[in-house]
């Protein structure tokens, strides 16, 4: 056996058999790779275990998880723990892999001494060319380590303890990734092994799920300092830096002159209004998402300088000054 392949879940049971039916149809023989799949306790996705898969397939849960299932760190962790293949291959449960994914695969990890491996991820263009679509089409730059389809050698996977649980679900591929970089292990990007990442539809309460992420950064920091600077990430966007800006400058006024800190709320206003138009240039969209992500633009950019700093403190680190 070749691939072991991971795939953590959680309450996404159509989309999940999706994947599933994607793997029964691999080129690479089935003798050749396992497939487990880490879902939430009690979660539909075990409704699946009853169908005829043609596969060699383990549906589990993380015992004792203090996550609750929300984890997809922890529930790729004790994939691996599992796991009896050579190479670990992880792949997301919103995801379709291509026919040649694994085949391809293993030509790339048969050809030289590698210890991990970055699959192309394909992004197909949807009927209505939304937001989402424009901020998604990152996941198909090489580098990233995007979980939708990395490979590393379980062992060496396990000698660097596997993902961080501090990293649940956002950034833990990056963390990984880097973690390999630096420790010098061989790495190629396996082009035509292909992993098709489909667009998931429009919801702006998420622009608020990503400015809590924001606390994680320092962290990240704290942790790959030289590689994190090489990255050029940008710890907290202009226009967000400018807008969170004019927040604080409110929040003052109101208790020196509320003239002043009406002028400024509709200075905000209206720089968010063309930050908006320009992140929705080219894309279709509809009122309810327009004015969804406006409101949320009140609020995220605040909300990412607050945590942002919170974690700086908690991290005893300095990432704005990086």
């Amino acid at each position: 056996m070749h691939f072991t392949v991971v795939v953590p879940s959680h309450k996404r049971k159509k989309l999940l058999s999706n994947l599933l039916t994607s793997l029964t149809e691999q080129s690479l023989g089935k003798n050749e790779f396992e497939v487990i799949v880490v879902a939430t306790e009690n979660d539909e996705a075990f409704e699946l275990e009853s169908n005829n898969w043609d596969l060699n397939i383990n549906f589990c849960f993380v015992p004792n998880d203090p996550t609750h299932g929300r984890s997809a760190s922890a529930k790729r962790n004790y994939g691996v723990s599992l796991a009896k293949a050579e190479w670990i291959a992880f792949v997301d449960d919103d995801c379709i892999t291509g026919q040649d994914w694994l085949a391809k695969a293993k030509e790339y990890s048969l050809s030289t001494n590698l210890h991990y491996m970055e699959g192309e991820v394909i992004i197909p263009v949807p009927k209505i060319k939304n937001f989402v679509y424009k901020g998604i089409k990152r996941l198909s730059k090489p580098g990233g380590f995007q979980t939708c389809n990395m490979f590393y050698k379980r062992q060496d996977f396990l000698d660097h303890g596997g993902f961080d649980p501090n990293f649940p679900y956002y950034l833990e591929d990056t963390d990984m990734g880097w973690t390999f970089k630096e420790a010098g292990k061989e790495y190629t990007y396996a082009k035509g092994a292909i992993v098709e990442h489909p667009v998931p539809d429009p919801v702006p309460k998420k622009m608020l799920e990503s400015a809590f992420r924001m606390e994680k950064l320092p962290y990240l920091f704290k942790k790959h300092p030289k590689t994190f600077k090489e990255s050029k990430i940008r710890v907290l966007p202009r226009p967000y830096t400018v807008l969170a800006a004019i927040d604080l400058i409110i929040l003052y006024y109101m208790f020196v002159n509320l003239k002043f800190a009406i002028l400024f709320l509709a200075l905000k206003l209206g720089l968010s209004l063309i930050l908006l138009l320009r992140m929705l240039r080219g894309c279709q969209w509809t009122a309810g998402e327009f004015w969804g992500m406006y409101f949320y633009l009140q609020i995220c950019p605040l909300i990412s300088l607050i945590w942002l700093i919170k974690d700086n403190i908690q991290q005893k680190t300095w990432i704005f000054l990086k």
